[in-house]
């Protein structure tokens, strides 16, 4: 049973259900743990949500990620609080960024389920420019470009480039590729 999860329509769908990017784990908000009153200090807060080398400012933007956790921690907040707010704030920011978010909780009711997948062509194209994704070349695609490496040699790998939209275009121009080839793995 996994309550919450999406009905699929078609085979497509079943298919992103099973393979998400990233699966996270969340104790289910109603299981007692024994540890939900523990008191959490503003120093335990510092520790957790930064690490040594992070200035000042970008530690403080964290509650712009965490408004839920931001909230909580205004007063005294226990564990159990905290670990709820954290929760929906993290579903929430990712929905935010354009990711697919499905929560569904573990047979047992113990536990909750975030799958989070990058669907939307756009939303990936965004991502990859800003962060300047590195993309391992295909096979195939190092052939075309004339680099004279055996595929079949264990120790050969393909290439990692930057991510580079424009890249496939000028393919096509140069008559490399056709419209709508897949270059990256």
């Amino acid at each position: 049973r996994s309550s919450g999860s999406p009905r699929s329509t078609t085979k497509q769908d079943d298919e992103a259900y099973l393979t998400p990017d990233v699966m996270m784990v969340f104790h289910h908000p109603t299981v007692q743990l024994g540890d939900e009153e523990q008191r959490v200090t503003p120093e335990m807060l510092q520790r957790i949500f930064c690490h040594v080398g992070v200035s000042s400012t970008v530690a403080q933007e964290y509650g712009a990620c965490f408004p839920r956790v931001t909230v909580a921690a205004q007063g005294e907040p226990t564990l159990g609080m905290l670990r709820h707010a954290f929760f929906l704030d993290v579903c929430e920011y990712l929905a935010g960024v354009g990711m697919e978010v499905k929560v569904f909780s573990s047979v047992d009711d113990d536990e909750v389920f975030v799958r989070v997948g990058l669907r939307d062509e756009g939303i990936i194209v965004h991502h990859a420019e800003r962060q300047n994704w590195q993309c391992q070349l295909r096979k195939e695609i190092v052939a075309l470009l004339g680099i004279r490496q055996d595929p079949q040699d264990p120790a050969s790998s393909p290439p990692y480039v930057p991510f580079n939209k424009g890249m496939v275009q000028q393919m096509v121009n140069a008559g490399l590729l056709q419209e709508g080839s897949e270059v990256m793995d």
